[in-house]
């Protein structure tokens, strides 16, 4: 491909990616349940066929006229299908320069099935000029892997969260996070279009 052939398709590649997240943000404002549009912390939804890779995007929208310092994200599963492979933080993390960290324990649930929870923090850097605690916006990517013996499946991912104010460390015990769910489709039923940013 000629130079300015990929400039352009790359062009193309990132409004498309741009416009599908305004969509995206714009469609959650207008039809989102209430649980989940009254969330501080939404995990984006996805799927994928076995074998595959997906990726949970981790958005967080603080609450009206509070800073946030410090938070800690719990995402329970039942990981019989689904393995958790790391965390990566999301731009509004490395503008912030907020530092993310995560770890994943094992255990099960009350019907004896084999759970995996991820713990992802994150904490506002403590001084600089114009610090105002953790951004909104994109915070962390969660990624997981679909065992390629899955068979299409809904898998629910449950949400516990804490977070603590900017400036004074109370606990902020009016945030919520919403739970959200990985799908495990056929091989071949995937759409056929993804969004750059989540693919790259």
């Amino acid at each position: 491909m000629k130079p300015k052939s990929f400039r352009l398709a790359l062009l193309t590649l990132v409004l498309f990616g741009a416009r599908y997240t305004s969509a995206w943000a714009a469609q959650q404002e207008q039809s989102a349940p209430s649980s989940e549009a009254s969330a501080n912390v939404v995990l984006g939804g996805t799927s994928g066929a076995p074998g595959e890779s997906v990726v949970v995007p981790v958005y967080l929208r603080p609450p009206d006229g509070k800073a946030i310092s410090w938070i800690k994200l719990e995402v329970t599963f039942v990981s019989v299908n689904l393995k958790y492979v790391k965390t990566e933080p999301g731009i509004a993390a490395d503008m912030g320069n907020v530092e993310v960290k995560s770890d994943s324990s094992a255990g099960k649930n009350d019907k004896d099935l084999e759970t995996t929870t991820v713990t992802v923090s994150a904490t506002a850097p403590s001084s600089g000029n114009g610090n105002n605690g953790i951004p909104a916006g994109l915070l962390a990517y969660i990624t997981m892997r679909i065992n390629e013996s899955g068979r299409p499946a809904t898998i629910a991912l449950q949400t516990k969260l804490q977070a603590t104010e900017f400036g004074t460390d109370k606990t902020l015990d009016q945030m919520k996070a919403a739970d959200t769910e990985v799908e495990v489709v056929a091989p071949g039923s995937e759409p056929a279009v993804a969004c750059f940013f989540f693919t790259h």
